[in-house]
């Protein structure tokens, strides 16, 4: 069994496990069904760096 490059790369970049044809979403969402996207959108480990610099007042280069 070959894993899904896409659902793979979310889950190394987000820490967060998906499902098979989606992206930046988590196992809640599920291909093809847009309507339950909102509120199931994961935060890459770039996003969660920007915040936690900026939540402790340092400057971004």
């Amino acid at each position: 069994m070959t894993a899904d490059s896409s659902s793979t790369a979310v889950a190394f970049l987000c820490g967060v496990k998906t499902n098979f044809g989606v992206v930046g979403v988590n196992e809640n969402v599920r291909r093809g069904n847009c309507s339950n996207v909102a509120g199931n959108e994961v935060d890459s480990i770039l996003r969660r760096s920007i915040k936690g610099i900026r939540a402790h007042g340092q400057k971004r280069c």
